[in-house]
C-alpha cells in the first residue's frame, strides 16, 4: 500500500544535527577520546592498534544515533513556513511524511461524498448520488457550502444562485414576507442547531474533524470512501478556527467525542476569510481494490435516471463483479481524462478510512506521543476563536452584501 520511502532512514546530515542537540555529552566525550587516540597514534602506534580507529569510532557513533533518531521539533516560525499551502502543495509525499515527524501527530480529516449515499445519520440524503470528489478536483480545493454557491466574488448573480438553489426562494415561499423571514433567519441565527450562532456562518466555514474520519456522518459508500488528510500544524498556523462545541486543549480530542457529530472544526483561511482547503496541500486517500462500475466509479448499479437501483429488500444493488474494475484503476483513468490529478495520493487497502489513517501513521514513522510538549492550540492562540459567534461577527461585510443583493432580488421575485 505505502511506499517504504515514506519512512526512510535519516540522512547523515540529519543525524549529525540531532546528535548536537540530543547527545551533546556523548559527542564531547567522543571528541576528547579521539583527540587522545590520535595523539597516541603519533607517539605509540603499536599501543594505538589495540583501540578502534577514529574513523570507525565516528561511523559507529552515528550509526547508534541513527537508531535512536527522532526528528527535531519545529519552532512556530518554522511551522508557519514549512506548513504553508504553497510549500505543502509543492513537496513530494515522502517529503510530506518527513515534515509530519517534526510536529505533533495531529491531523485534520475531511471525507467527501462521492457515489451513492447509503446510510442514515442526522444528515439526510440516503439514496442520493453525489459527485463531491469530482467537483473538488474541478475546483482544485474543498469548498464550504457557501463558497460553492457564491463563488470567488459575491455578485448579484451569485446571490441569486444562493437564494434559488440553497434557500429555495421563491419556489418554497409564496409571499415576500415569508421569504424575508427565511432570509433573516439564515443571516442572523440557526434554526437547525443551537450550537451554531448563525446558519450563514455555519455554511461559510469548511467543516472537518480531528484525528478521525467521520465517514458515517458525511461520507457516501462504505468501503469506497475518499478522504483528505491535512496536518493540524498547517490548519493551526494558516486558518482561523472555531468549533461547534469546543476546540480541545492541544487539539487532543477526547475519546468520547472523537467519533461523534461534535468532532467538528470550522475553518476559514486567514488570508481571505474563505472556507476552503486546497487539494494539493493534502494527501488524498482513495480505496485501491473496491470493485466499481467502469462508467460511474460507484460500487452500486446506477440507473439511467441517475438513481441507484434497489433490490426488493430496499438495499442497493452492487455492480456485477465480471464487469467491475478496481477503484484505483477507475480513478487513474479519470485523472488522465480530466487532467485533474492530486499531487499526493495513497491508494489504501484497509477496510475503513480510520484503519487507513492508522496504517499511514505506522508506515510514515509517526507516533502518537511525538512532540507532545508542543501545544499547537496555545502556540497559535491568535487563530483560535472562543465561539463560532466570533466567526459570524467577522462576516459582517459579506452578510451586508448578501442582504443588499437579496433585497433587490426579493423585489424582483415578488412584484
Amino acid at each position: 500500500m505505502f511506499s517504504p520511502e515514506l519512512n526512510k532512514p535519516p540522512s547523515l546530515k540529519e543525524v549529525k544535527e540531532y546528535s548536537k542537540v540530543e547527545f551533546t555529552e556523548r559527542r564531547d566525550q567522543l571528541a576528547v577520546w579521539i583527540k587522545e587516540l590520535k595523539q597516541m597514534q603519533k607517539e605509540d602506534p603499536e599501543k594505538a592498534k589495540n583501540y578502534i580507529p577514529p574513523k570507525e569510532l565516528i561511523k559507529r557513533f552515528y550509526e547508534e544515533i541513527a537508531q535512536e533518531y527522532k526528528a527535531l521539533p519545529f519552532s512556530k516560525e518554522q511551522i508557519e513556513e514549512k506548513f504553508s499551502p504553497e510549500n505543502l502543495s509543492a513537496i513530494s509525499i515522502e517529503e510530506y511524511a518527513k515534515l509530519l515527524r517534526s510536529v505533533p501527530a495531529r491531523f485534520i480529516l475531511h471525507v467527501t461524498r462521492q457515489g451513492v449515499r447509503d446510510r442514515e445519520s442526522f444528515h439526510s440524503g440516503r439514496g442520493e448520488v453525489s459527485h463531491g470528489f469530482e467537483n473538488i478536483l474541478r475546483d482544485g480545493k474543498i469548498k464550504s457550502v457557501l463558497e460553492q454557491y457564491l463563488g470567488e466574488i459575491i455578485t448579484k448573480d451569485s446571490v441569486r444562485n444562493l437564494l434559488e438553489n440553497y434557500l429555495c426562494i421563491p419556489k418554497d415561499y409564496p409571499t415576500k414576507k415569508e421569504a424575508s423571514r427565511r432570509l433573516r433567519d439564515f443571516l442572523t441565527r440557526h434554526i437547525g442547531t443551537n450550537l451554531a450562532h448563525s446558519e450563514v456562518a455555519d455554511i461559510s466555514a469548511l467543516h472537518a474533524s480531528m484525528d478521525y474520519v467521520g465517514e458515517e456522518f458525511y461520507g457516501g459508500e462504505p468501503g469506497n470512501e475518499i478522504f483528505f488528510l491535512y496536518p493540524t500544524a498547517y490548519v493551526a498556523s494558516q486558518y482561523r478556527i472555531a468549533d461547534q462545541w469546543d476546540t480541545p486543549a492541544g487539539f487532543n480530542m477526547k475519546e468520547s467525542t472523537m467519533g461523534s457529530q461534535y468532532n467538528d472544526l470550522w475553518l476559514k483561511t486567514k488570508s481571505q476569510n474563505k472556507g476552503e482547503l486546497p487539494v494539493n496541500a493534502s494527501i488524498v486517500f482513495i480505496p485501491k481494490n473496491t470493485k466499481v462500475d467502469p462508467k460511474t466509479g460507484s460500487k452500486y448499479k446506477i440507473g439511467s435516471d441517475s438513481t441507484p437501483i434497489q433490490s426488493e429488500n430496499e438495499s442497493f444493488q452492487l455492480v456485477d463483479p465480471e464487469t467491475a474494475m478496481d477503484s484505483s484503476e477507475y480513478w487513474e483513468q479519470y485523472f488522465e481524462k480530466s487532467g485533474k490529478r492530486p499531487s499526493k495520493i495513497i491508494y489504501y487497502e484497509e477496510a475503513t478510512p480510520n484503519e487507513a489513517l492508522e496504517a499511514f501513521k505506522i508506515n510514515a514513522g509517526i507516533t502518537d506521543d511525538q512532540h507532545k510538549d508542543i501545544d499547537l492550540k496555545s502556540l497559535f492562540a491568535e487563530n483560535i476563536m472562543d465561539t463560532n459567534k466570533e466567526m459570524h461577527l467577522q462576516m459582517q461585510e459579506e452578510i451586508e452584501i448578501i442582504a443588499r443583493y437579496s433585497e433587490e432580488l426579493l423585489w424582483e421575485y415578488y412584484t
